[in-house]
């Protein structure tokens, strides 16, 4: 058996890990990770408990003072209660959509060294041309409403390893897979937003993104005027079409990444809002009425 296979086998027989309050259970030993002691203060989702550990952690270094909630070990304990209930609800709904629902799990350099495949005409294969060129349809909308692409790729600079000053620069590659999910990611979210709104008109948690003022370019019009390139900021389509036709002959490759970078220090935080408390719904950076966080990565 493989070496990966019988590590995800042994996952399998492995009990689920759980929230419990210290007051409550003597055993604090994590199995897993070969610690005596453990809890959850940082986490890449973002969970609840983490909340709970930040809280008292506050009051451990004087930041907030204590309330009772807090040192009653039955509440904590209960909260513990939910929190793992919470926990294996969902992944057994995520079991169960993936039972039901998928065809087959990729990776986006997976996904895309299938499309580009030509020999490949699987229904699989098929169905992932499909949604790239439906992707590219909304894309290509988005765009002509005036949506930014400020969201620049990763980005690695080469040091000099004397004088410690910047030698060379790369950009991570991104894929069509990429902006592939991206835009279905957005539409989910634009989706979800009109629905929640028309069933909830006053009470919908939305989230957008005020227009700056003309005064925020004054940094990005200046740069860039400085390479004999003018920036229009009347819109945010003017905005994009600018940054769009930014280019300078000679000029490194990576000038327009840098500008669109500067250009993005330029915006106005996006914001969550209730819907019965702003009339203005509108999401600048997106060129959409509305938006809200569906679909999210670290998964607010």
């Amino acid at each position: 058996m493989p070496t990966g296979s019988a590590r995800i086998l042994a996952t399998r027989c492995v009990m689920q890990a759980i929230y419990f309050c210290s007051g409550m259970e003597p055993d604090t030993h994590h199995y897993g990770l070969a610690t005596a002691i453990y809890t959850h203060f940082t986490s890449p989702i973002r969970r609840y408990s983490d909340v709970i550990v930040h809280r008292l952690l506050a009051v451990c270094v004087g930041a907030d003072p204590t309330y009772p909630a807090l040192t009653d070990k039955q509440k904590q304990q209960q909260l513990c209660n939910n929190l793992n209930y919470r926990h294996k609800m969902a992944q057994y709904a995520q079991r169960s959509s993936v039972a039901f629902h998928t065809q087959a799990s990729l990776t986006y350099a997976e996904a895309q060294l299938m499309m580009d495949d030509a020999g490949r005409k699987d229904p699989v294969t098929s169905s992932l041309r499909g949604l790239n060129s439906l992707a590219k349809i909304l894309k290509q909308r988005r765009i002509q409403n005036g949506a930014l692409t400020l969201a620049s790729p990763e980005v690695r600079f080469h040091m000099d390893s004397e004088t410690h000053d910047p030698i060379d620069l790369q950009t991570k590659e991104l894929k069509e897979t990429n902006s592939m999910v991206e835009e279905f990611m957005l539409l989910a979210n634009i989706s979800v937003a009109e629905r929640i709104v028309g069933e909830f008109p006053e009470c919908a948690l939305l989230r957008r993104h005020p227009a700056p003022p003309p005064s925020n370019y004054d940094i990005l019009v200046k740069a860039a005027k400085s390479k004999n390139i003018e920036i229009q900021v009347d819109s945010a389509k003017a905005l994009a079409e600018s940054l769009d036709r930014a280019a300078v002959p000679g000029a490194p490759p990576y000038l327009n990444t840098l500008l669109r970078i500067l250009a993005t220090r330029c915006m106005m935080q996006a914001i969550y809002f209730c819907s019965g408390m702003e009339p203005d719904t509108h999401h600048y950076g997106l060129a959409t009425a509305i938006y809200t966080h569906f679909t999210s990565p670290i998964r607010r």
